[in-house]
């Protein structure tokens, strides 16, 4: 249940016991609690980032819960999480649900198996970030460290704060709300100009659109355009080895600025 569901059902229980019982300055003295708690929230934050962004190189990976393992586009996201991790032992990070939250996390841990089969250690760890809805109860069994989310907006901010870049697979309306916010956020400099998004090629046709739409046909119009074909500038792929590669390359330039021998612990 969600904080503005919990606010409704007290009032409408108090509506139902004689009347919604406020007290004057109340909401007054709420908002400045909050406005004190989220300046502390914020600075906390900041704090953990500058050690967690220095110290692990983290992949997120979006798509569909609804998927199953017998799926084709459910082994290909555990193919790409293991090719992942075996060459550049990255942390994985999902919704840490079923379908391909679930199929990046198997894939992972075939990874880390291959490694230590190999004589090697492997760091990367599996990290799911939950959402309280019917259809993903829980964590798969195959994360390792799991943070519940009531609402949508803190998930999305969580992805945000601790992936390095991001893989958008196949998903419906779930995963076009985390692959809209990483292009937002990117589009509006919270993120690294060089942030890599890549994306799954069944989601171009929706980009095809909204470039269209926002911008090609106002601006034939004679309007402004409401998108640059910046803010659209995305890699569109498949291909484990190319993505595998991109990834490889940004991880390499990660470790040259935060190797241990220039971060502090």
């Amino acid at each position: 249940m969600s904080l503005r569901q919990e606010a409704l059902l007290t009032l409408q229980h108090q509506a139902t016991n004689g009347g919604i019982r406020l007290q004057p300055g109340a909401g007054k003295k709420a908002r400045q609690q909050l406005q004190t708690a989220m300046q502390r929230y914020s600075d906390a934050r900041r704090r953990l980032l500058q050690h967690e962004l220095a110290t692990h190189y983290r992949v997120a990976i979006f798509g569909s819960a609804r998927l199953q393992p017998d799926d084709a586009e459910y082994k290909f996201i555990a193919e790409l999480a293991e090719a992942m991790v075996m060459n550049i032992d990255a942390d994985i990070i999902t919704g840490g649900g079923p379908g391909l939250m679930e199929a990046a996390a198997v894939g992972a841990v075939a990874a880390e198996k291959a490694l230590l089969a190999q004589g090697k250690q492997p760091t990367a760890r599996r990290h799911g970030e939950g959402i309280i809805v019917p259809h993903e109860q829980g964590c798969n069994p195959h994360v390792q460290t799991f943070t519940m989310h009531a609402e949508f907006s803190s998930r999305l901010q969580a992805f945000a704060d601790i992936s390095h870049a991001v893989y958008v697979g196949p998903g419906g309306i779930g995963t076009a709300l985390e692959m809209l916010m990483f292009v937002q956020l990117r589009q509006v400099h919270h993120l690294e100009p060089d942030f890599p998004i890549i994306v799954h090629p069944m989601h171009e046709p929706v980009f095809a659109a909204m470039a269209k739409t926002y911008g090609e046909q106002r601006a034939a119009t004679g309007n402004i355009p409401l998108v640059s074909s910046s803010d659209l500038n995305f890699i569109y792929s498949d291909d484990i080895d190319e993505i595998v590669g991109i990834l490889k390359q940004h991880y390499t330039q990660w470790q040259w600025l935060f190797a241990p021998a220039n971060t502090a612990a």
